[in-house]
């Protein structure tokens, strides 16, 4: 499993692991408050696995077009962007997780 380390827009150091198996499949996990990765600022021009981004329209902490630079950037041709109505970032509301199970769910099925 790779390791990388990423920042975000105010600074912050992001951990992403990166799980590329032989069959084409893989899996990214990003995790906050992690340290000790080293540092990759342009992940999304070398994922060339499928990604799912979810994102509440109402997120103040990571803007929308900051979503849609990184989703535009990504080399993969399977990719889906999701945008959760009145979802705040930490998506607290259940009608909002329900939505986004469902999204989850399907995007499983198709990719895994």
């Amino acid at each position: 499993m790779e390791k990388v380390f990423i920042k975000n827009r105010k600074g912050q150091k992001i951990s992403a692991l990166i799980d590329e198996s032989k069959n084409q499949k893989g899996l990214v996990f990003i995790l906050h408050g992690l340290g000790g990765f080293k540092e990759q600022p342009h992940i999304q021009t070398f994922i060339k696995i499928p990604v799912l981004l979810i994102v509440g329209r109402n997120d103040e902490s990571t803007p929308l077009e900051h979503q849609r630079i990184l989703f535009d950037a990504l080399k993969t041709d399977n990719k889906e962007l999701h945008l959760i109505k009145g979802a705040p970032h930490a998506f607290s509301d259940k009608v909002h997780l329900d939505e986004i199970y469902d999204i989850f769910d399907k995007w499983i099925k198709k990719y895994l």
